[in-house]
């Protein structure tokens, strides 16, 4: 369920996100167009949220796996590690048990593989 596919726009402007990221963690800073590039890939990806509950709050609680997953892939592991626990408390507010406890595992499992620093 988490592993669905992006659109493939949104899959390259993903790619080109991870890559801006990882570059601005070799230098240290993140420019405004890093930041113009995670603003559009946010908005991108909200964009794709339904307005209707309960489906909402369980895309949200993905977008926010999804994010951590970016930061993880661009090796910038703290803010993954906010984004995972991020995600973890949405899920306890989650009425559906079934989606928290599936989606808690995976969320567990990605976040116990993170480098520690």
């Amino acid at each position: 369920m988490i592993e669905q596919p992006l659109s493939l726009e949104n899959q390259t402007l993903r790619d080109q996100l991870i890559s801006s990221l990882r570059y601005a963690r070799e230098r240290g800073i993140v420019s405004p167009a890093e930041t113009r590039l995670f603003n559009k890939w946010t908005d991108a990806a909200e964009s794709e949220i339904p307005s209707g509950q309960p489906e909402r709050n369980k895309r949200a609680i993905l977008l926010n796996i999804e994010r951590a997953r970016v930061y993880r892939d661009a090796g910038h592991f703290d803010y993954a590690r906010d984004n995972y626990n991020d995600a973890l408390v949405q899920l306890g507010n989650e009425i559906d048990r079934e989606f928290s406890e599936e989606t808690g595992e995976i969320v567990y499992e990605e976040l116990g593989a993170l480098p520690q620093n």
